[in-house]
């Protein structure tokens, strides 16, 4: 592995180039298919996926390498991503009058230039990142109460991706009910609450049981925001520029992330876990009060599907 490193890296950063590429498609084909309600499912589906292969890359994967091998084991992962893409065989894409566009820093600017739209992206950054904050913090708290490494491992995997999957199935029913905005509203507060609970953890009560429903509610609840957020940026997205306009806006969702990590771990060096914990609470406070403060004329309706935080 050492004498072909350089190679086996730059594999991998080919991987992640198409993989990037075939997710900018993806994501597109989905702005493209989806229409009112749909949207709300087709995002439901898209997070709950998410979760689903963090537990089976995070898991399955490396049972399978403990018992088949590396050259199998990748074999294996290059055949489902192939059978992934199968149904695309047989798909006929919408018939859409569109003008021709070409990918451009022209386009990203205009992106940016649309009514509301630094508001909104603020806010995608925001919107998450105490909730993300107190995740992250939550792995180096479980080390430091003595958790054996089984049991970080089921927290944070086997619990934390079920509970991922179900609250984006559930977030997917209640936002169709309740729409877009109050969904965001409620989401906040329920991440919020989530995220106070972790209160006794910090304070170090090394509880088992806590831990278990101190993560499951972080990480339903988070499913939850991630699900209505992603039913916005649909929305957000023009037929003509789909896959910029997507990409755009999960890169301030990977943006978010990597800015969670680093306050996470610098407020915790700086003012201890609690300190960092109502920080968190704090940032969950400010999404909530963004929604209402961002929403613009209530809540209109198109084909039972409701609109957005800051207009379009």
């Amino acid at each position: 592995m050492r004498q072909n490193l350089p190679i086996v890296m730059g594999f991998i950063l080919l991987a992640c180039f198409c993989s990037a590429s075939q997710d900018i498609a993806t994501d597109a084909l989905g702005v493209r298919m989806l229409v009112g309600t749909e949207r709300a499912w087709g995002s439901t589906i898209q997070t709950a996926g998410n979760y689903l292969g963090s537990f089976i890359g995070a898991g399955g994967v490396l049972i399978l390498l403990d018992r088949i091998g590396w050259r199998s084991s990748l074999l294996t992962i290059a055949g489902v991503v192939l059978l992934a893409g199968i149904p695309l065989l047989r798909h006929k894409e919408r018939n859409i009058v569109t003008v021709d566009v070409k990918p451009s820093w022209a386009s990203i600017i205009s992106f940016c230039k649309r009514d509301r739209m630094i508001f909104w992206m603020v806010f995608v950054v925001l919107y998450s990142l105490g909730s993300s904050m107190t995740g992250a913090m939550m792995r180096t708290l479980l080390v430091d109460l003595k958790f054996s490494l089984t049991d970080i491992g089921q927290i944070n995997g086997l619990v934390g991706c079920s509970a991922g999957i179900v609250g984006s199935f559930i977030g997917g029913a209640i936002v169709s009910k309740l729409g877009v905005q109050r969904s965001l509203f409620w989401f906040g507060i329920f991440q919020g609450v989530a995220v106070l609970a972790c209160l006794p953890l910090v304070r170090g009560n090394a509880d088992l049981t806590l831990a278990y429903v101190t993560n499951f509610s972080l990480l339903f609840f988070g499913s939850m925001c991630d699900m209505a957020i992603a039913t916005v940026m649909l929305e957000k997205s023009e037929l003509a520029t789909a896959g910029t306009d997507y990409t755009m806006q999960t890169s301030l969702i990977y943006l978010s992330a990597i800015l969670s990590m680093v306050l996470a771990g610098s407020l915790s060096e700086h003012l201890g876990y609690e300190g960092m914990l109502f920080i968190a609470v704090g940032l969950c406070l400010l999404s909530v009060i963004l929604v209402k403060k961002w929403q613009i004329g209530g809540e209109t309706h198109n084909s039972g599907q409701s609109y957005l935080i800051g207009g379009k």
